[in-house]
């Protein structure tokens, strides 16, 4: 009887060289030759088919077999969203997941919203809409991301809007004042592609949107406070360093018991899984992007 394929959920940041996607990877681990293990991806477009990964990984990224197809919530992870948590929308970064919950990581906390009920939003509006958290009883789904659009415009100078960075006149109409944020509000953000966090104000949120994505004149005053991306603050200090759970010096318990079971099953190994489409479930309402450069 063959072993069974280990499966696996990769963040962008495990796999060696250009990673093929944006967000996080479903994949079936294929060969382990020495530190290096082979892993063919399930959504993945036809030119990479499959990544190679440190094999230490492979225990700690490891997830059940049915996970991507059903409904693939693995591929939430980080991505900057809109939920709904006790009556109330939610504003933040999903970061971690399970049982068909999310995880989300506002300015002050965590909060708890199913995962059918997420919107990816543009990363700007979880910085602006921070303190923002009305009843699902008194705004609808449909009005809110109305209400999104509008902001971006006046990021953005689309649709007839004047472009401004004034928080005020961006939040105006939409968000009540005693619940605008302050410019210098600071909240954590994981970098989707390198995982790494980093504290990021209101200010550097709206200035960068302002700036870089609508190609706004950056005056002299400004440009050393302005990143490179939108979570490179200039203005905030560095967190500190931690050890990574998965560093290149990590040994995981189980690594050998999976080394052996892919071994052992070379002469009845299953063939590389064939580039499958994200699938993110049906069911979520609304999932739809509102695309402004994170990175």
């Amino acid at each position: 009887m063959p072993t069974p394929v280990t499966h696996v959920l990769l963040m962008l940041e495990d796999i060696s060289g250009s990673s093929p996607g944006s967000t996080p990877m479903y994949g079936a681990v294929i060969e382990v030759n020495g530190p290096q293990a082979t892993v063919g991806l399930l959504q993945a477009p036809p030119s990479h088919t499959s990544v190679q990964v440190r094999a230490s990984l492979l225990s700690t990224r490891r997830v059940d077999p049915a996970e991507f197809t059903n409904g693939a919530p693995g591929a939430w992870l980080r991505k900057p969203v809109v939920g709904i948590s006790n009556g109330t929308y939610a504003y933040g970064q999903v970061v971690s997941y399970g049982e068909g919950m999310a995880s989300i990581r506002t300015s002050s906390n965590l909060v708890e919203s199913t995962i059918a009920d997420l919107v990816e939003v543009a990363p700007v509006l979880c910085f602006l809409m921070v303190n923002f958290q009305p009843s699902t009883d008194t705004l609808d789904v449909a009005t809110l991301l109305q209400h999104h659009e509008l902001i971006l415009d006046r990021l953005l100078a689309r649709n007839g809007q004047r472009a401004t960075r004034v928080i005020p006149r961006i939040l105006h109409g939409i968000v009540p004042a005693r619940q605008q944020p302050e410019a210098t509000t600071a909240s954590r953000w994981i970098n989707s592609t390198s995982g790494k966090e980093s504290l990021v104000s209101v200010r550097h949120a709206v200035d960068y949107v302002y700036y870089i994505d609508g190609g706004s004149r950056i005056p002299s005053s400004q440009q050393n406070n302005i990143g490179t991306r939108l979570d490179n603050d200039p203005t905030q200090a560095p967190l500190p360093m931690t050890r990574d759970d998965v560093g290149d010096s990590a040994e995981n318990d189980d690594l050998d018991a999976i080394l052996q079971a892919i071994q052992s099953s070379n002469s009845s190994r299953p063939a590389a899984p064939g580039p499958r489409s994200i699938a993110i479930d049906d069911s979520v309402p609304n999932a739809q992007q509102e695309t402004i450069n994170q990175e």
